[in-house]
């Protein structure tokens, strides 16, 4: 077999990452408290008790090198909310001060690859396993969850209210907790896994991000071209025309495109262009922007938002 050379440092944490590991459960990496040779490693090396034959979470040095997950949270704050109790949530700061570390140390989460998705959260008090193979007997027996009233799939109106507003309320506090938030991919259009929380050997709609739930225009008719870095696509908003468009330029020089007409009644307002100075690069509320071309610049990105 030929080797090949090392990669680097920076190849090395992207080559670990696309292989799904987290950085949850880093503390193999530094079990003795000390920093590690390569933080950078720490930082996405998920815990493997085949290696280290034991488990523990968020036992990091007392520097800026490494991170930690908070699951432990996750299942408290989710304890609370199904309980229906109004749950104060700060994502266990006296943790985070007691080690003296910041609260970007913590990545905080409500749902992860493993478990329910935020839909089953609120539509499965059980999980539904059969489809996995083994009887019913994998993944974990307890979900602090609550289904609202109905096990699966309704189409009772109540109940559906009910579990819309119970996400809102994950978000809401996720958003606002002390720490970086991660969600999981579909959590944002409201995924279900049919009660699944152990899918992970699944290659199938239930584990597929559902494009058809986002009404997206892809403006590419050249897939096939593996020289091109640009990609622009809108998200449409069926509901109240709030349409969105996006555009990423990875090239070296700028590309001008032909910007899609705005929805009826509406006109494109510009958001976000990377490539101008702070704060001009994001601006809330839009600048109002009517021309039929835009010239995105190397290396940035864009958004336009449609608006009355």
């Amino acid at each position: 077999m030929r080797s090949s050379p090392s990669p680097e440092p920076s190849e090395m944490s992207l080559s670990l990452e696309n292989r799904g590991a987290r950085g949850g459960i880093t503390s193999l990496a530094v079990r003795d408290g000390s920093t590690p040779a390569d933080p950078t490693l720490a930082g996405h090396v998920e815990d493997d008790r085949a290696i280290v034959g034991e488990y523990e979470e968020g036992v990091l040095p007392q520097d800026d090198n490494g991170f930690h997950t908070r699951s432990s949270d996750r299942d408290n704050f989710a304890r609370g909310w199904q309980r229906q109790q109004m749950l104060c949530y700060n994502n266990g700061l006296t943790h985070v001060r007691a080690n003296k570390r910041k609260p970007y140390h913590s990545i905080n989460f409500i749902i992860a690859h493993d478990g329910f998705t935020l839909y089953d959260l609120v539509s499965y008090n059980y999980k539904h396993n059969n489809a996995n193979g083994e009887g019913g007997n994998d993944g974990c027996n307890d979900n602090y969850s609550w289904n609202c009233g109905f096990e699966g799939e309704t189409k009772d109106v109540n109940v559906l209210s009910l579990r819309l507003r119970q996400m809102k309320n994950f978000h809401l506090a996720l958003m606002i907790s002390q720490g970086t938030p991660m969600m999981l991919m579909g959590d944002e259009y409201g995924h279900t896994r049919y009660g699944n929380n152990n899918s992970y050997g699944h290659d199938t709609s239930i584990n597929h991000f559902q494009w058809k739930l986002k009404d997206v225009t892809w403006h590419e008719d050249n897939w096939d071209n593996h020289e091109s870095k640009f990609l622009a696509f809108t998200l449409h908003d069926d509901q109240f025309g709030g349409d969105i468009y996006v555009a990423f330029n990875a090239h070296d020089y700028s590309v001008k495109v032909t910007v899609p007409s705005p929805p009826q009644n509406k006109q494109w307002h510009r958001v976000i262009d990377t490539n101008l100075e702070s704060p001009k690069d994001f601006i809330p509320e839009g600048i109002l922007f009517t021309n039929p071309c835009y010239n995105v610049a190397p290396y940035s990105s864009i958004l336009l938002e449609a608006k009355p």
